[in-house]
């Protein structure tokens, strides 16, 4: 796993094997502006790597690395209940009035 910075404004976490990216998410945000709120996006793992804390990875790496760069409130959506367990076992929850009910919301 590793995590980067490709863009000012956005941060990745990527797991490879053998040479494929498998697992991958990213944080969007607006580096210049106060507070810092990262749009979590682009959240997969392939298939056949699914069910082994993949997601859970990346997204902990780019969650860190925004924190590290000053952000402080992270937003996404979602459908898929999946995926909603996912974010809440991360702290996620449903905003249901805006940033002020927490710092991570789907």
């Amino acid at each position: 796993m590793r995590r980067r910075t490709a863009l000012p404004g956005s941060v990745f976490g990527v797991v490879r094997y053998e040479g494929a990216i498998v697992a991958h998410c990213m944080i969007a945000y607006d580096p210049g502006a106060t507070p810092s709120v990262g749009l979590v996006g682009h959240v997969f793992t392939s298939a056949e790597h699914r069910r082994k804390g993949l997601s859970k990875v990346v997204l902990r790496a780019a969650l860190a690395q925004h924190e590290e760069e000053g952000g402080r409130h992270w937003l996404l959506g979602t459908g898929s209940p999946g995926a909603a367990a996912l974010y809440q076992s991360l702290g996620f929850g449903h905003l249901n009035g805006g940033l002020d009910s927490g710092t991570r919301g789907y």
